[in-house]
């Protein structure tokens, strides 16, 4: 793409090496698949109002005299300039960078600030850098200032984070309880070495372990409940035994002097 870099030859000589002698069978295409039709693009050659403009300033972000940078990354000297393009259908909305850039961060802080996992972003100091909503639910922040620039060992136990940034590896759903909350969390942490962060996701999973708590607990109480159960049968069985033991032996006397009387008729 270097307009003044160019080496054919060298290119050429690349290719050639690579390819050896190799023949490659290649599939051409019929005439007809090489045919495409252009629409004519809708132009407009007179010069739009200032209200037509501003209008089309407002559709890129650029709602006051500030927003208009005139980066000239579109390849026009200035955002006005852009929008006269625009009206006149030889240029794209989608060609202003800060545009994109703008719009890719609102996608991005909306997907921060509304998925339902809680997200945490430190520093190498272990210094907060950002917190989104579902986090300071899990914590009972009331808002990202409060904790902002602050050690993360205020709002939680940093030893996660130190781990990781000591050895490198990540941490990835660990189940832990966090007492101050009452709240159990599974926690992800995972180390930025590019960008020297901490990105911390925790999702609550309380519910989820109260719920297998009480399964728990219904399990041993059910449990218990067999045993006593048992341990009642077996004493009833024990009693029944004892009671035929003693009247098969009250019989067996009864029966024997019976007998002797009989005999010594």
């Amino acid at each position: 793409m270097e307009q003044n870099h160019r080496s054919p030859v060298r290119d050429y000589s690349a290719i050639a090496k690579f390819a050896g002698k190799l023949d490659f069978d290649v599939n051409m295409p019929y005439p007809e698949e090489l045919k495409k039709i252009f629409e004519i693009i809708d132009r407009r050659t007179h010069t739009p109002s200032e209200t037509e403009i501003a209008a089309i300033l407002r559709q890129m972000g650029k709602v006051k005299p500030a927003d208009e940078l005139n980066c000239s990354s579109c390849g026009y000297n200035t955002c006005r300039e852009k929008a006269v393009a625009i009206y006149q259908g030889k240029a794209e909305i989608s060609m202003c960078l800060p545009f994109l850039k703008d719009k890719a961060e609102s996608f991005s802080d909306n997907v921060v600030n509304n998925t339902p996992n809680g997200l945490i972003v430190l520093n190498e100091s272990l210094e907060v850098q950002q917190i989104n909503n579902a986090a300071r639910k899990i914590m009972n922040i009331r808002y990202a200032s409060d904790v902002l620039g602050e050690q993360v060992i205020r709002i939680l136990d940093p030893s996660v984070f130190i781990e990781v940034l000591n050895s490198g590896h990540d941490v990835c759903d660990r189940r832990i309880y966090l007492a101050e909350y009452k709240k159990y969390v599974e926690q992800s942490v995972i180390y930025d070495k590019e960008y020297h962060l901490l990105i911390c996701i925790m999702s609550d999973v309380t519910d989820e372990e109260n719920e297998r708590e009480k399964k728990e607990s219904i399990s041993r109480q059910t449990v218990e409940t067999a045993d006593k159960v048992v341990d009642k049968q077996m004493r009833i069985v024990q009693e029944i035994d004892s009671l035929l033991g003693e009247t098969a032996a009250e019989t067996k006397i009864a029966l024997s002097k019976l007998k002797e009387s009989i005999t010594n008729e």
